[in-house]
């Protein structure tokens, strides 16, 4: 199992889903934060799982999205090393994905 790395961007992108969720449902909330660590636990186990994509600042990276189980329209974007798993990103889905990558590194 890959030791996980959860860059600043990530994590504030769970803490603005969670405030989102929250909203109208707490308990749905809370249920995405689990859901959400048991599929980076996944991917810490299984590192190829997810559609590899391709975006100019990770040039030489392969970077994968993967979604968050049981909340499907939320995707979880990383890379992993031989040691490592980072996650840069946990984002829905219909975002706009190349403007989202466009931006600064989030790791």
């Amino acid at each position: 199992m890959l030791e996980l790395f959860i860059a600043p961007a990530a994590r504030a992108d769970l803490l603005g889903i969670w405030d989102s969720i929250a909203e109208d449902n707490p308990n749905a909330a809370d249920r995405f934060l689990l859901a959400n660590e048991q599929t980076m636990t996944q991917l810490t186990r299984h590192p190829g799982l997810g559609r590899e994509r391709r975006f100019a600042r990770f040039r030489g990276i392969t970077l994968r999205s993967w979604s968050v189980k049981g909340f499907r329209h939320y995707l979880v974007f990383y890379f992993a090393t031989h040691d490592r798993l980072d996650v840069v990103r946990v984002v829905h889905g219909a975002r706009d994905l190349d403007a989202l990558f466009r931006e600064e590194p989030p790791v």
